[in-house]
């Protein structure tokens, strides 16, 4: 069997999309037992929000 030299940000991207996807399956592992389970694991996180505090600029 003969392999083939890949250049390196070809391996470096394969090796984060293998990574990703194993997370994904192991995060989302988590949130669908806990969805048939009755736990909302979702829910322990805060939202996340884009509002800036604008009282600090117009000091300036």
């Amino acid at each position: 069997m003969k392999q083939k030299n890949k250049p390196y940000w070809k391996e470096s991207l394969e090796c984060y999309l293998y990574i990703s996807f194993f997370m994904f399956l192991f995060i989302g592992t988590f949130i669908i037992s806990g969805q048939f389970t009755g736990i909302d694991w979702i829910g322990y996180f805060k939202g996340f929000s884009w509002e800036v505090n604008t009282d600090v600029f117009k000091k300036l």
